[in-house]
């Protein structure tokens, strides 16, 4: 290309738009600066809901209906005397083109006085595609005739009775419908319908005369326009040229099109974004008045920005639709010679920013590309992209980002960029000095010229760029400076947004509710805030109204969603309640009374973090905050030095952040750390100063020497700590965080041992990251030390109350600050007493600091919501919830405050915005059809040819004849150099399509990935397809794919020899024939003597020689076509003998034996020491071969032994480089393909120069030269040298002349020359062999000839795969690489100081050798899986810089199962489920197929559900076991499995008719760890139905049960209670060999303890099969998982995952015990542990993290059995009383517990009323026959069992009075039960209020939410239930009836004060 032309730059003198939100340049600035983003759904008058289809599935329509769209943009017809009928005929884009030229040519100032451009000189350049979406909308009216003629035969084959009077009638009515909508044609439809009069038009109104026209360059025709305008200025053809581009395009046709594309984003637009998943689009046009920048100067008043440069480029043949980062930086630098001068000293990128995956990663890497080549310090640069902001409005995309660039210049300010939450991944580190920006900044210039960038690529790979500076000073100061108030409004970004609303009554706020929702869904994003600011404005007209509520949302959408349960809310709502669903972020009150908050402080378990995050951007308190901690200063962030100032740091913004809205807080809490900003909250001290004791305090406890402490969580309350620490020393307890957290505290050993006791009993527990025991009596030293820093601190009285976690209860206010700082470090954190104190009185906790921790923890006991507002984190989102809460409450009277000083618009309360219309939108759609009911698609019309044979010539044709058909292209037009995507540009989908049709014509089964063939020539494809078709070799032609195993692998073998028995010697053999081949000694001669005259069947002996040449090459042919003529007319067997002592041939015979299986092949490797017995040895080994192939070594001493691939277990830590910077590595074997790609890794890593020596030119192969190209745009210092490596005197010469070039000697060689050309033996020549052994043999020792070897360090020789196992039609090249690998082995001895390798490769996908498509398809055949070139490069660096790896090494993937290989037999006869091996190689995976039925598994029977078979997750487990035992070759099972990460996905459904195939796929990830999936033939194998981690163990030791469990277990079982009739066929499903619960020691809601009964004698799969189980009794294993189930009654719960399962071969004819523990309570999830022990305590297997997923009631359930009343109650009280804590237990009293009624300890009151037990729970007993309850609580509680009596209504009237048999009668009517059930009820319930503490007579009211049975009364705040047993059968009268009341009072502080000073105490 010619040098770029001088020019003159080029000034922007006016400008002017319209795009979504913003009418003029100015608005599109600012809505940028704020981030306004003017997305909204598409409104229906544009498109109808119709057209999107949000799956994707549709092909007709588009999956998102988000746009961009003009709002309210109206042409003025009066003003530029346009008629209506000119108006209507033409695209809407010519209107809006004009209006904003008008609006341009206005906003040019002129100076007064000076000449004006003349018309003649001024000119119009316009960018667009296609007009716009409404002249193609019109063109619907003259498709009518079309229309009607489908309507008419559609109505005659539906409707064959109707007259034609009829159907005319019909038909006409229609048109004038269906054509309504559409203008008349008339004189001006043409032109009106054309791009190019746009343009044209405008010239026309304004009569400019410099010419006009429109250019369309796709997405960058508006940047085209610009630089068609520049440099017709630059060339005097215009004085003034007005360009921009137009775009009025949101039809079908384009959506449609992009979303095939997948170019549209599904959830959001972001850009250079780690999550960019493509654009959403957008509208508008814009324009610029460009000039000359010295007329520019004379004439014009204000210059805007002026233009340096600009550069066009295009991807070349690198595609359509897909950008290439080299056209891109084509463009830049044309552009930037262009400007005077370089990339890198540009400050702002305004980029095209699509925010797909492959464009921004594309833009991207271009610019960062350019940049890093400058050589001056690179200015730093930020990137932005307008589309962010206005979506992609495409033709008239690029000018948007140059008025936004302009603007950046003119006002000295660099913009947001906008949607960008993750940043790409090429921003980190990256020496470009590239950044996206979070906030405005100044462009500070520092006196040098700023300058910017302008992208804009589009489809068919062109590319833009404009580059351009700013415009001389300008004496206006900018409104957007730093420290203005526009620019802190425009900087106020929020992620979500708060609407609030407020009424006097009910009607009223509904009615407001109602008015938002009917346009909620029909906003722009950018219209929420000032949706918001409306509704804040609204809400605050009078202070007094009493019904509140409020949203947070941060999409129209969620708006819209979030809106419609408000009002069903606020609808269901009574006067004076609270309804607070703070994750759902809907609130709402009609309290009159101010609430009150609670506020929590974040303790050191927060996250640390050194700064605000998003709060940064809208407070400055949270800077100065953060500022002021100074965490700068902290190098190490992982130490608690850090930590605790940066948490304080947090929470003292927190405060900032709620000031700010007006909430203070009416009581605080602090965890730890947190009570510090307690303290400073209650007012003890200033905000620095607890930023100054945060600090001493992290200070005091990092300097402390004593580091060797541990804490440890468990989950359990302080009861079971305390049991569970029993009498350790060294242990305390350090936290009470809730019912299911404590933190335990102590020396690091004892608290380590302490861990590992608790797991073996089950119980589960965390180790904490930290490295002191805080909390605990070790910390004494670190309160002294930080006594001696608080002495001089000075601290207030309180002004507010704090409740001490120390006491549980409120601190004075005159307290001794000092001494309670040094105390609180090393006592216990009493956290759960102290909130259930402070929320007594309490609406709303909100906890103040970073993370969300105490908001989970108080959630678990207390029900009072709680809030964190996770200062430093990414989103807006929970402090707008905390606001929310407490806005409904009265207690933010500021909210107003969040809508001030932030930018935003007006709101039309009467939103009725105008947008453009379709006229295809006038009539409503018709209902659409779904999308699996669309029509198929049309099959398109081909010419087929009559017939195809198999020839290439054939092939050919027909090949030409398809893409002629698919492409319209002549055939004779196709040549067979022409490229697939580069020459007839064509995707790699129609490609694909292409060769498959190809393939299916001519009956080749297409075995290699169509994208293979992509960018193929049409020769090269037929002649692959060619080899396919030909193709002897029978796998091919049966291939059907090896099923998918859990991932692509890569591993490393060696042949290695192993001891083999002698072979039985054949008894049927026969005499025959026998003749010899090669160099015969008197050892030959007597073989074959012997053979001759001997039974030995038909055979050649051949003998290769120890030193092969070419003699043995020609007689190994010789004899082996031989072989291949003898077979033909030979009845016997016949068997080709081959001895051979030093080089090998054995590539060679085993292509030749797959090539010719008829034929058996010995191969026999003499070694040294054979002699003395050798004749009969050889004579044995011929007589005992197996049919096929057999390779032996026959050593000394009647040594035998057979080659085994093994696999190679390599230390993958990284090795230093062998090569370094003074070094030079020469490769052979061209300068592309895998050589040259391991060769620029290598030396990208180790910095060695590169000798590369190859026969092609660089001037004549363009492919070659990119790649040397590449080389040198990497840095790596290369010099190609062209020489025939066969040619010793070329290469010696070229050689000389690289390292002449170079500077130094070769010290290391990549060999990797070859060729390749398929041959069978039956066709093979010796010229054959010799050209495939010249390059790899020869080439070899000509490079050694031609080198000083004793100055290499490194030796390489790249191999195949193909010479260790053979390959159909490849024998000569087997041979060549096996001698390569000889020599190399022979090399190494010779120089053992040189690192020499043979890597033997498989297939290579893309490069190299495997490019060959042919040769990949006969390899993928043989089942051996390409290698990915990431994989390949890796390895290799991997293997050169690893010296301990063997010489010769093969590295592969799958390999496939040749018959060349011999493998030790995979033992599968034992295990059940290994029928069928689909895929094994030894060692490293095994995939097997099992078929299930109820035929071969009669325990399917045992597990339905809902008339379902359901395969057992017990069963998965076994079948998964057995298959990573057989791989493992742990056939003894001396190691047991535990699984680990285990994931119960779906459900395996066994046919009720039908067997069902199940696959077990296993991957050995190392040295006895495993993955392992299930998949299923119901889901086509495509499911993970269960995946797991596997790893095998030796025996544990033993453990044992916890004595008191194993206490319990020998109890006897709870009586009565029947498994099969309370349990099985009720709450549980499973039969037979599954029902193995003989019964419950213990039932409670969060733990059981059950009895397994021993195995039945049925047996578990037919008679045919194996029996054995490797886990042993699968039936005992169910039981223990669903035995689970009555601690859930009411629910059906199913495995979801598991933790860890250490697992045993359970004995069936052994009973077991089975311990189960929750150990969290997730709401739908539950999480167990559960362990099964024998009758001996000794634990047999343990299932950690069990979480299992609730499902609903149980189809038949019955609560039949008294026991499982209690978890029953317990559960449901739990989610309606949380803060109550109940807890209850039913069992029988009469043995063990007999005692335990008259405990001394417990203390009642005179009225009966227990007092509260020790540790301030209540507790309440009642006795029934003979069971007992026990219900206690943090609450009064009382509880009722009643056995219900049989008694007339009378007796019962007179028993209960008039009013409760009133209330009984009430029950039995409304819930049609018994009355001797009801009346029971009331009693029950009655006495319950009176062991409550209330008078028994106290009223009651039901509550009309009660069910069946739970039935619920209030009295006061008192809530009592009353739920029942149900009737085994018809006529039981055994039903009990249990009550529980629960008041309202909690009675945490009745006795903290005697609980804090036993903790005192111990401290």
């Amino acid at each position: 290309m010619q040098k770029i032309a001088t020019h003159c730059p080029i000034a922007i003198v006016g400008m002017a738009c319209r795009y979504p939100d913003a009418d003029n340049a100015d608005q599109l600035f600012e809505n940028a600066l704020a981030q306004r983003r003017s997305f909204r759904t598409i409104p229906a008058e544009r498109l109808a809901a119709g057209y999107f289809d949000s799956s994707g599935r549709a092909q007709d329509r588009a999956y998102t209906n988000q746009a961009a769209v003009l709002k309210g943009f109206e042409f003025d017809r009066n003003w530029f005397r346009v008629s209506n009928q000119s108006y209507n005929a033409t695209d809407l884009t010519h209107w809006l083109a004009l209006t904003v030229a008008r609006e341009t040519i206005d906003s040019i100032r002129f100076r007064k006085g000076r000449p004006i451009v003349a018309n003649e000189g001024i000119r119009v350049i316009l960018g667009n595609t296609l007009t716009g979406e409404f002249s193609r909308a019109n063109l619907m009216r003259l498709r009518w005739p079309y229309v009607r003629g489908v309507i008419e035969r559609q109505m005659r084959i539906e409707y064959p009775d109707i007259t034609e009077d009829t159907l005319v009638r019909f038909l006409r009515d229609l048109e004038g419908n269906y054509k309504a909508p559409f203008p008349v044609p008339n004189e001006d439809t043409l032109a009106g319908g054309l791009a190019n009069t746009i343009a044209g038009r405008i010239c026309n109104h304004f009569d400019f005369k410099g010419g006009g026209y429109t250019v369309d360059g796709a997405c960058s025709s508006s940047l085209i326009s610009v630089i068609d305008a520049c440099t017709a200025l630059t060339m005097g053809d215009a004085d003034m040229v007005l360009a921009g581009g137009v775009d009025l395009s949101l039809d079908p046709f384009e959506l449609t099109g992009f979303s095939r594309t997948s170019a549209l984003a599904h959830d959001d637009m972001l850009v250079y974004d780690e999550g960019s998943q493509g654009f959403w689009p957008g509208e508008g046009c814009g324009f610029l008045a460009l000039m000359r920048y010295d007329d520019a100067l004379v004439q014009c008043e204000h210059i805007h920005a002026v233009i340096r440069g600009w550069g066009v480029s295009s991807d070349g043949n690198g595609g359509l639709t897909r950008p290439e980062a080299e056209g891109q930086m084509l463009a830049l630098q044309r552009a930037y010679d262009r400007a005077g001068y370089h990339i890198g000293s540009v400050g702002y990128f305004e980029g095209h920013g699509t925010g797909t995956k492959v464009g921004d990663t594309t833009e991207l890497t271009a610019l960062m590309t350019a940049r890093e080549k400058y050589d001056a310090p690179i200015q730093p640069a930020i990137i932005s992209s307008i589309k962010a902001n206005i979506g992609h409005t495409k033709a008239a995309a690029g000018v948007a980002g140059l008025l936004r660039a302009s603007k950046c210049l003119c006002e000295n300010i660099l913009p947001p960029t906008t949607a960008c939450k993750r940043p790409h991944a090429l921003f980190e580190q990256n020496l470009a000095h590239l950044t996206p920006s979070h906030r405005i900044r100044d462009w500070q210039s520092d006196g040098v010229e700023r300058r910017a960038g302008v992208s804009a690529m589009g489809f068919g790979g062109i590319n833009t760029h404009i580059t351009l500076a700013e415009a001389p000073v300008q004496t206006k100061i900018s409104v957007y400076v730093a420290g203005s108030q526009k620019r802190a409004d425009l900087d106020a970004f929020q992620d979500s947004e708060i609407f609030v609303f407020a009424a006097a009554s009910q009607d009223d706020l509904l009615w407001t509710i109602r008015h938002v929702a009917n346009f909620a869904n029909k906003c722009s994003r950018a219209e929420l805030i000032d949706l918001a600011a409306e509704l804040a404005r609204r809400a605050s007209l009078n202070s007094q109204f009493i019904w509140k509520a409020a949203i947070v949302a941060a999409t129209p959408t969620a708006l819209a969603q979030k809106i419609g349960i408000l009002e069903t809310t606020v609808l269901a709502m009574a006067d004076n309640s609270i309804n607070i669903a703070s994750a759902d972020g809907i609130f709402a009150s009609s309290k009159p009374e101010t609430g009150k908050i609670g506020l929590l402080f974040s303790g050191q378990g927060a996250p640390a973090r050194c700064h605000g995050g998003i709060y940064e951007r809208r407070f400055p308190a949270v800077c100065q905050a953060f500022h002021d901690a100074r965490l700068e200063i902290f190098k190490d962030r992982s130490n608690t030095d850090f930590a605790q100032p940066a948490i304080a740091a947090a929470s003292l913004a927190g405060l900032e952040m709620l000031k700010h809205v007006g909430i203070k807080g009416n009581v605080a809490v602090g965890h730890s750390l947190g009570e510090l900003a307690a303290l400073h909250w209650a007012g003890h001290y200033d905000g620095q100063t607890l930023l100054d004791l945060a600090a001493m305090r992290g200070l005091a406890m990092a300097s402390d020497a004593n580091i060797s402490g541990a804490m440890v969580a468990i989950a359990t309350d302080e009861n079971g700590a305390t049991r569970a620490i029993g009498t350790r020393k060294d242990i305390v307890i350090a936290n009470l965080n809730g019912p299911r957290q404590t933190i335990v505290s102590g020396k690091y050993d004892a608290i380590h041992q302490f861990v590992a006791d608790l797991r073996a009993l089950g119980t589960a527990c965390t180790v904490l990251g930290v490295r002191q025991a805080f909390h605990s009596p070790a910390m004494a030293e670190v309160s002294i030390r930080l006594a001696t820093m608080l002495a001089n601190i000075p601290f207030s009285p309180a002004q507010r109350t704090v409740i001490s976690t120390v006491s549980g209860t409120a601190m004075p206010n005159n307290a001794d600050i000092a001494g309670y700082l040094c105390q609180q470090i090393s006592a216990p954190v009493l956290f759960m007493d102290a909130v259930k104190y402070a929320s007594s009185d309490i609406d709303l906790l909100i906890e103040v600091g970073p993370g969300t921790l105490l908001e989970k923890i108080t959630a678990s006991f207390c029900d009072v919501p709680a809030i964190s507002l996770d200062v430093g984190g990414a989103s807006f989102e929970p402090f707008l919830r905390a606001a929310a809460g407490a806005y409904i409450l009265g207690c933010a009277p500021n909210i107003g405050r969040l809508y001030q000083n932030r930018f935003s618009k007006k709101f039309d309360w009467d939103w009725n915005p105008q947008f453009i219309a379709n006229p295809c939108e006038t009539i409503p759609a018709a209902t659409q059809a779904s999308v699996d009911a669309e029509p198929p698609a049309a099959s398109p019309q081909t010419v087929q040819p009559v017939a195809v044979t198999r020839d290439r010539v054939s092939i050919l044709v027909h090949l030409r004849a398809i893409i002629a058909d698919r492409t319209g292209l002549p055939s004779w037009s196709l040549e067979e150099s022409s490229r697939m995507l580069s020459d007839l540009h064509l995707n790699s989908i129609t490609v694909g399509e292409i060769v498959t049709r190809l393939s299916t014509a001519i009956g080749v089964p297409l075995l290699v990935d169509p994208t293979e063939f992509a960018d193929g020539k049409i020769g090269d494809i037929a002649t692959a397809i060619a080899e396919m078709a030909n193709s002897e070799n029978r796998d091919r032609n049966t291939y059907q794919g090896a099923p998918a195993g859990i991932a692509n692998w890569v591993r490393y073998f060696q042949f290695q020899n192993h001891d083999a028995p002698m072979p039985t010697p054949h008894a049927d053999t026969i005499f025959g024939e026998w003749e010899g081949y090669g160099n015969f000694g008197p050892l030959e001669n007597a073989v074959l003597a012997k053979l001759k005259t001997g039974p030995y069947n038909d055979g050649i002996l051949l003998r290769i020689g120890n030193q092969a040449d070419f003699d043995d090459v020609a007689t190994l042919l010789k004899a082996a076509q031989k072989a291949i003529i003898r077979r033909k007319s030979c009845q016997n067997p016949l068997q080709l003998v081959v001895l051979q002592n030093g080089w090998s041939v054995s590539g060679f015979v085993k292509s030749f034996f797959l090539e010719n299986t008829n034929i058996d092949i010995l191969v026999l490797n003499l070694q040294s020491g054979i002699s003395e017995n050798a004749v009969s040895r050889i004579i044995a080994e011929i007589r005992g071969a197996k049919p096929g192939f057999a390779e032996v070594f026959l050593g000394s001493y009647d040594q035998r032994q057979i080659p085994i691939l093994n696999v190679i277990t390599p230390n993958h830590m990284p090795h230093p480089c062998l090569l370094g910077q003074d070094d030079i590595l020469l490769v052979t074997g061209g300068g592309k393909g895998i050589s040259a790609e391991c060769a620029f890794q290598l030396s990208r890593q180790s910095g060695c120069a590169l000798l590369v020596l190859g026969r092609s030119s660089a001037t004549d192969n363009a492919e070659l030269a990119a790649n040397l190209q590449r080389f040198a745009n990497a840095g790596i210092k290369a010099s190609y040298q062209i020489a025939d490596i066969g040619q010793k005197t070329a290469v010696i010469a070229a050689i000389a002349a690289g390292t002449a070039e170079l500077g130094r000697p070769v010290t290391a060689i990549l060999h990797g020359a070859g060729v390749n050309n398929p041959k069978t033996v039956a066709n093979l020549t010796l010229p054959d062999i010799q050209a495939t052994i010249g390059p790899k043999i020869g080439g070899f020792e000509n490079v050694l000839a031609a080198i000083d070897t004793d100055k290499l360090k490194l030796l390489v020789g790249f191999g195949s795969i193909i010479g260790r196992m053979g390959l159909h039609g490849e024998a000569d090249y087997a041979l060549c690489n096996e001698w390569l690998s000889q020599k190399i082995t022979d090399f190494q001895t010779r120089h053992p100081a040189c690192h020499c390798k043979t890597i033997e490769w498989s297939v290579w996908a893309g490069v190299g050798m495997g490019q060959r498509i042919g040769s990949m398809d006969a390899l993928l055949a043989q089942g051996i899986a390409p290698l990915s070139v990431d994989d390949g490069v890796r390895e290799f660096v991997h293997i050169v810089n690893n010296v301990n790896l063997p010489t010769n090494i093969v590295v592969s993937g799958r390999y496939g199962a040749p018959a060349t290989l011999h493998h030790f037999p995979l033992i599968t006869d034992q295990y059940r489920f290994l029928q069928n091996i689909r895929v094994h190689t030894p060692e490293v995976e095994l995939i097997c197929d099992f078929q299930i039925s109820a035929q071969s598994d009669p325990y399917l029977g045992d597990h339905t559900l809902n008339g379902e078979q359901i395969f057992p997750a017990v069963m998965a487990l076994e079948a998964m076991s057995e298959a990573v035992l057989a791989l493992s070759q742990n056939s003894e099972n001396t190691l047991a499995p535990v699984f680990s990460d285990v994931v119960f996905a779906k459900a395996v459904v066994a046919a009720p008719d039908v067997a069902i195939t199940l696959r077990v796929a296993v991957l050995a990830l190392a040295e006895n760890d495993f993955s392992i999936a299930l998949r299923c033939s119901s889901t086509n194998f495509q499911v993970n139905h269960i995946s797991a981690r596997c790893r095998l163990e030796g025996a544990p030791s033993i453990c044992q049960i916890r004595p008191e469990i194993q206490s319990l277990a020998r109890a006897k079982l709870i009586q009565p209670f029947d498994p099969a009739s309370d349990l099985y066929q009720n709450i549980l499903f499973q039969n037979g060999r599954f029902q193995r619960i003989h019964g419950y020691q213990l039932i409670e809601a969060r733990r059981c303890l059950v009895s397994l009964s021993s195995g039945d004698t049925h047996a578990w799969f037919n008679a045919s099969l194996p029996q054995k189980l490797v886990l042993g009794d699968a039936g005992a294993r169910d039981a223990a998982l669903h035995a689970v189930q009555a601690c859930i009654p009411h629910q059906t719960v199913i495995p979801v995952s598991v933790d860890e399962i250490a697992l045993s071969a359970l004995n069936p004819g052994q009973s077991y015990r089975v311990f189960a523990t929750e150990i969290a309570d997730l709401g739908t999830e539950l999480i167990y542990d559960i362990v099964i022990f024998d009758d001996t305590g000794k634990i047999v297997e343990h299932w950690r993290g069990l979480k299992l997923r609730a499902m609903g009631p149980p189809a038949n359930l019955k609560l039949t059995a008294l026991p499982l009343i209690a978890p029953f109650v317990e559960r449901k009280m739990a989610t309606e009383r949380p803060g109550a804590d109940l807890r209850i237990s039913v069992f029988p009293f009469q043995d063990r517990w007999q005692n335990r009624h008259n405990r001394k300890n417990d203390t009642y009151r005179p009225d009966g009323k227990p007092d509260p037990s020790e540790n301030a729970r209540f507790r309440s007993a009642s006795y029934c026959e003979d069971w007992k309850c026990v219900v206690d609580s943090v609450q009064s509680v009382g509880c009722d069992l009643q056995n219900v009596l049989q008694k007339s209504e009378a007796d019962w009237r007179a028993l209960l009075g008039e009013n409760a048999i009133a209330q009984a009668t009430f029950i039995q009517k409304t819930f049609a039960e018994p009355l001797n059930l009801s009346a029971t009820r009331i009693w029950s319930v009655r006495e319950a209020l009176k062991k409550a503490g209330l008078n028994s007579h106290a009223p009651l009211v039901f509550d009309p939410a009660s069910t069946q049975n739970w039935i619920r009364f209030h009295c006061g705040d008192t809530t009592v239930i009353s739920c029942a047993t149900d009737v085994k059968t018809l006529g039981d009268i055994s039903v009990f009836c249990l009550a529980i009341a629960v008041t309202g009072t909690n009675a945490g502080r009745h006795n903290v004060d005697q609980v804090s000073s036993k903790y005192l105490a111990v401290t």
